[in-house]
Protein backbone atom coordinates (compact mmCIF):
# COMPACT_ATOMS: atom_id res chain seq x y z
CA UNK A 1 0.00 0.00 0.00
CA UNK A 2 1.06 3.46 -0.70
CA UNK A 3 1.24 6.14 1.56
CA UNK A 4 -0.09 9.07 1.54
CA UNK A 5 2.08 12.51 -0.32
CA UNK A 6 1.98 15.24 1.12
CA UNK A 7 1.66 18.80 -0.40
CA UNK A 8 4.81 19.23 -0.37
CA UNK A 9 6.20 16.48 -2.69
CA UNK A 10 3.11 16.76 -5.00
CA UNK A 11 4.24 20.26 -5.45
CA UNK A 12 8.05 19.05 -5.60
CA UNK A 13 6.81 16.06 -8.35
CA UNK A 14 4.87 18.76 -10.53
CA UNK A 15 7.23 21.44 -10.60
CA UNK A 16 10.13 19.01 -11.49
CA UNK A 17 7.46 17.91 -14.68
CA UNK A 18 6.83 21.40 -15.24
CA UNK A 19 10.99 22.24 -15.21
CA UNK A 20 11.18 19.53 -17.78
CA UNK A 21 8.73 19.93 -19.96
CA UNK A 22 10.37 23.90 -20.42
CA UNK A 23 13.57 22.78 -20.65
CA UNK A 24 12.34 20.14 -23.59
CA UNK A 25 10.64 23.21 -25.05
CA UNK A 26 13.42 25.57 -24.61
CA UNK A 27 16.23 22.85 -26.06
CA UNK A 28 13.69 22.37 -29.46
CA UNK A 29 13.87 26.04 -29.94
CA UNK A 30 17.54 26.50 -29.66
CA UNK A 31 17.87 23.77 -32.08
CA UNK A 32 15.79 25.61 -34.41
CA UNK A 33 17.72 28.89 -33.97
CA UNK A 34 21.00 27.28 -34.77
CA UNK A 35 20.75 25.13 -37.24
CA UNK A 36 21.70 26.30 -40.68
CA UNK A 37 19.09 27.09 -43.39
CA UNK A 38 17.58 23.78 -45.45
CA UNK A 39 18.76 23.75 -48.96
CA UNK A 40 15.70 23.89 -51.72
CA UNK A 41 17.46 21.34 -53.96
CA UNK A 42 19.33 18.62 -53.19
CA UNK A 43 23.04 18.86 -52.76
CA UNK A 44 23.12 15.48 -54.72
CA UNK A 45 20.80 15.38 -57.25
CA UNK A 46 19.29 18.75 -57.04
CA UNK A 47 16.18 17.64 -56.87
CA UNK A 48 13.77 19.87 -55.04
CA UNK A 49 13.66 19.36 -51.25
CA UNK A 50 10.05 19.37 -50.26
CA UNK A 51 9.08 22.25 -47.75
CA UNK A 52 7.74 19.94 -45.11
CA UNK A 53 11.26 18.39 -45.13
CA UNK A 54 13.26 21.33 -44.89
CA UNK A 55 10.58 22.61 -42.00
CA UNK A 56 10.58 18.80 -39.76
CA UNK A 57 14.28 18.78 -40.34
CA UNK A 58 16.11 21.82 -39.84
CA UNK A 59 19.39 22.64 -41.85
CA UNK A 60 18.62 19.34 -44.15
CA UNK A 61 20.78 19.87 -47.92
CA UNK A 62 19.37 16.33 -49.16
CA UNK A 63 16.39 14.78 -50.54
CA UNK A 64 15.26 12.02 -48.23
CA UNK A 65 16.32 9.55 -51.08
CA UNK A 66 19.68 10.71 -51.15
CA UNK A 67 20.43 11.32 -47.43
CA UNK A 68 18.89 7.54 -46.83
CA UNK A 69 21.53 6.30 -49.61
CA UNK A 70 24.33 7.96 -47.85
CA UNK A 71 23.47 6.78 -44.36
CA UNK A 72 23.07 3.04 -45.74
CA UNK A 73 26.48 3.86 -47.37
CA UNK A 74 28.34 4.94 -44.16
CA UNK A 75 26.80 2.05 -42.75
CA UNK A 76 24.13 4.20 -40.40
CA UNK A 77 20.17 3.68 -40.68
Amino acid sequence: MHEPRDEGEVAADYQARHNAAALADHRAKMAEQTAAPSLEICEDCEDDIPAERRKKQPGCTRCVACQSLLERLKGGM
